[in-house]
């Protein structure tokens, strides 16, 4: 598989403190190591589940549909399956965005977890996520894209994080204690492992030739999380996704 990849910092605006902040240096030049070629032609053939427990390779997320065809896809990690914090995210994502057909064209979203499958019909529920959910309970992937593991809340407030801090913690257990029953309330994924979002644009390396299935990648935006509520705004993710002009 054929790489290139390229990371861009972000500003945000802080809605507790009205002050703006974009990732630091250290984190940029992190975000360059792990998206090095080599450690995305090892990401495209980890396997992750779907909430039937079927399981593929990471690339066939963002793979071409066609031969000589091209696809950008944005992948959020998330955190455990009852972070309150992430459900809130996708839930607002949801709600900016409640229908795959509202992207452009070879276009698409997909959520990746590190929980057990069998949380995910209870995840799509509670967030009401229109799009495809994903996990990686071997949590390879985090790995290899060097994202963090804290549990550190960081001082800047997201624009989609409407609850408290007890009421999120509070609705985490009583989603785990539901799943008493199911043998699945411990498998939600490490309780420290945060995500981010990648933005994967893929086509096929020669698109003459229907017997090469290799793929070129290219990651022109990678945001990992440095805390536990650290993901990219709504705005953000609408504007690289092309539904919105970007922000000054």
């Amino acid at each position: 598989m054929a790489a290139e990849t390229s990371t861009k910092g972000q500003n945000r605006r802080s809605s507790k403190e009205g002050t703006t902040r974009s990732h630091n240096d250290d984190n940029i030049k992190a975000s360059e190591k792990v998206l090095s070629a080599s450690v995305l032609a090892d990401a495209a053939r980890v396997s992750v589940l779907d909430a039937e427990g079927r399981e593929r390779q990471f690339e066939d997320i963002y793979k071409p549909f066609d031969i000589g065809g091209k696809k950008r896809t944005l992948i959020i990690f998330v955190r455990h399956f009852f972070c309150g914090n992430c459900q809130e995210y996708i839930s607002a994502l949801a709600s900016s965005i409640p229908s795959p057909s509202l992207l452009p064209p070879d276009t698409s979203v997909a959520i990746v977890g590190c929980g057990a499958p069998s949380l995910i019909a209870m995840y799509t529920d509670v967030t009401h996520c229109p799009f495809p959910i994903y996990t990686d309970p071997s949590s390879r992937l985090y790995s290899l894209f060097g994202m963090t593991r804290t549990l550190d809340r960081g001082t800047y407030v997201p624009e989609h994080n409407q609850a408290s801090l007890a009421t999120l913690v509070l609705r985490g257990i009583t989603q785990g204690l539901k799943r008493l029953f199911a043998g699945d309330m411990l498998k939600s994924g490490a309780m420290q492992q945060n995500g981010g979002e990648l933005l994967f644009e893929a086509e096929f390396a020669d698109a003459t030739n229907s017997n090469d299935d290799r793929i070129k990648v290219n990651v022109p935006f990678c945001n990992i999380m440095q805390t536990t509520r650290d993901h990219s705004e709504i705005s953000v993710l609408r504007a690289i996704l092309g539904l919105d002009e970007k922000e000054q």
